[in-house]
């Protein structure tokens, strides 16, 4: 009986025998019905089986071949750890910008997040996708280091004069930048009632907590551009954002005392 790491690295250093056990996972199947979907050799595949066969992850009936209840547990656990490796080498961005130690919740509850780091063919992805959250939600609250990209901005203004209710912590250079080129667009939000601004000196990172799911941000040092930014839906990490902005907001200076009085 072989060991357990030899069995993962059996099936980790090769492309075929994952894609194999996958396919035996989703139904039972002949071999040669395995070498069509594949485009596996014929030579290789009877390898693969036998080995698997071994291993009592797969089982035939003389003609088809199908995943056993062990071999569904490996695949299924595999898949996952596949699944959350590719989540971590996403959320490597957050590296440095994030004070990850300092999160209020395990970061493996980021397994199951939705990662969308920047490019160079699409630097903009993340903000677009930031965006996309936006559009789906009806309220918007967090902080921020950073005013949201240049090619957004009417369209932010245009959600939050449409109702959306929206709650914000900005360093003070991000709110002088804001209120000296959009003043009158941020006086009559305010005034609306469905825009709140906040000052702090320090924030960790960008946060924003919508309707459904909590996205996490970090920028760029050198040009101030969304890197990356992470969603989720966990219950323990939304329980964290609405804890950390209620701290941060509680220690923070109101727009109208930071301006010393109205806009």
């Amino acid at each position: 009986m072989t060991d357990a790491v030899d069995d993962v690295e059996f099936l980790a250093r090769s492309e075929n025998r994952v894609a194999v056990l996958d396919s035996l996972r989703e139904g039972p199947a002949t071999r040669a019905a395995l070498q069509d979907r594949l485009g596996i050799d014929r030579v290789t595949l009877g390898r693969i089986l036998a080995s698997f066969e071994d291993r009592e992850w797969v089982g035939t009936d003389g003609e088809r071949y199908a995943t056993t209840f062990l071999g569904d547990l490996v695949a299924d656990r595999f898949g996952g750890f596949r699944s959350f490796v590719a989540t971590a080498r996403d959320l490597r961005a957050l590296v440095g910008t994030v004070p990850l130690a300092e999160l209020g919740f395990p970061v493996d509850r980021l397994a199951d997040a939705t990662v969308t780091t920047a490019g160079e063919g699409d630097p903009y992805a993340p903000v677009r996708q930031f965006m996309e959250c936006v559009r789906d939600s009806d309220s918007l609250s967090g902080y921020d280091t950073t005013t949201i990209a240049p090619i957004y901005v009417d369209e932010i203004r245009e959600e939050i004069l449409g109702g959306m209710t929206t709650e914000i912590v900005y360093r003070p250079p991000v709110i002088d930048q804001i209120v000296s080129d959009y003043r009158e667009a941020v006086a009559g939000a305010v005034e609306s009632g469905h825009l709140t601004l906040w000052v702090a000196e320090d924030l960790p990172c960008g946060l924003a907590i919508f309707d459904d799911r909590v996205g996490i941000g970090a920028y760029d040092d050198e040009t101030g551009m969304l890197e990356v930014f992470v969603e989720s839906d966990d219950p323990a990490i939304r329980e964290w954002a609405t804890e950390s902005f209620a701290t941060v907001r509680e220690s923070a200076t109101s727009l109208s005392a930071w301006l010393d009085g109205p806009l």
